[in-house]
């Protein structure tokens, strides 16, 4: 992976934020958010694969929340969305997506 100078900057930035939301509130909402910027960034970097896998493990990280406030209508909608998620990448994995809108 090619580093360019957005990345030079974002790296050391994205770690400094990192360790500063980490160490205000360790909060699983924290964690979730650090990792869909993660996965923000991967997107950007072309590396779908890796980006929709942190998706999922931020996912996972919400799926907690919803759980701890009670909320289980927001944890089927997030469960379905993941579900939605897995299908697309074994999807995208096997070649069987259109690569546009209109078939």
């Amino acid at each position: 992976m090619k580093l360019n100078v957005f990345d030079l900057f974002f790296i050391p930035t994205y770690g400094l934020m990192c360790v500063f939301l980490l160490y205000v509130s360790s909060s699983v909402l924290t964690f979730g958010g650090v990792l869909l910027i993660l996965g923000a960034w991967f997107i950007y970097k072309g590396e779908v694969f890796i980006a929709t896998f942190i998706y999922m493990v931020a996912d996972v990280m919400w799926v907690i929340n919803a759980y701890k406030y009670n909320d289980f209508q927001g944890m089927f909608f997030i469960l379905v969305g993941m579900s939605l998620g897995i299908v697309a990448t074994f999807k995208m994995q096997f070649g069987k997506m259109s690569k546009s809108l209109n078939r």
